[in-house]
């Protein structure tokens, strides 16, 4: 579920991605808009992996204050 809603936000990330890049480097051209576009993505694709393993990560067992 998570993974489907990272890709359906992808269209926002796209834009905040294509945004800095042309502040940065300029109307961007046909290759560089397509991996701009690819890694915004692959960020929100990233976050949503980074997270599903970071909650399902068993916790480190803590010793028992009364033992």
């Amino acid at each position: 579920m998570m993974r489907g809603y990272a890709i359906g936000l992808g269209a926002g990330t796209q834009v905040l991605v294509l945004m800095v890049g042309e502040m940065i480097a300029g109307k961007p051209n046909e290759l560089s808009r397509a991996l701009l576009m690819g890694l915004a993505w692959m960020i929100n694709l990233a976050v949503a992996e980074w997270v599903i393993r970071k909650r399902s990560a068993p916790q480190p067992a803590r010793p028992s204050q009364w033992s």
